[in-house]
């Protein structure tokens, strides 16, 4: 029985947002499927196979967390280069002030 790819893809797709990964599966399962008599246990499988290694929630929680870690740290770091900037830029002015009154006079 040959499979038509519009009714693969459908049935592939549904309740997932298309994006290349899931397109990708969906093609190499229909593929798959046309080229011998496949049953559902081995359709079931390579939908399983394909998600193995997707993220889980948990995944996407610690990630979530490490990443407002790293947040934190380069708000940290933005802050100290700024102030360091801040006093570079306010010892020239010192400076520029002290050459400017000294040509005054």
């Amino acid at each position: 029985m040959k499979f038509k790819p519009e009714e693969i893809l459908k049935s592939f797709l549904v309740g997932r947002r298309a994006s290349k990964f899931t397109t990708g599966v969906a093609w190499c399962i229909i593929f798959y499927m046309n080229k011998k008599e496949t049953t559902t246990d081995d359709l079931a499988r390579m939908v399983q196979k394909g998600f193995e290694n997707t993220a889980t929630k948990s995944d996407i929680s610690e990630l979530r967390s490490d990443m407002s870690e790293v947040n934190l740290r380069l708000n940290r770091i933005e802050n100290l280069l700024l102030r360091a900037h801040e006093n570079r830029i306010e010892r020239l002015e010192d400076k520029m002030r002290i050459v400017e009154t000294a040509m005054e006079a």
